[in-house]
């Protein structure tokens, strides 16, 4: 997928349904522009076998990830690491939410 193919609408998109694409980079998500606004991300039944250890630097307020149905490798520890961030922002999310209860 051509890293320019979400040029000017990076900042609009909340929801993105890639899923039944055969993607298997997902370079796309880390080259250009933020996606600022982008909450869930839908990449399942595509080809991924690897999770880039910077694919999701660039969508700050992700916090929804549907992988599943790809060829990952098998590496949980890896994987856990790698998506630190987003486990975090949840967990900062889910305190929030009950600290307003």
């Amino acid at each position: 997928m051509s890293s320019g193919v979400f040029d000017g609408i990076r900042e609009t998109i909340y929801l993105l349904d890639l899923s039944v694409n055969s993607i298997r980079d997902l370079s796309f998500l880390s080259e250009g522009a933020d996606f600022p606004t982008l909450i869930y991300l839908k990449l399942f039944k595509n080809l991924i076998e690897d999770l880039p250890s910077l694919a999701f630097v660039k969508l700050p307020m992700l916090l929804v990830l549907l992988i599943t149905s790809n060829p990952m490798q098998s590496d949980p520890v890896g994987y856990t690491a790698q998506l630190g961030p987003l486990i975090r922002r949840i967990r900062s999310l889910r305190n929030h939410l009950r600290n307003q209860m």
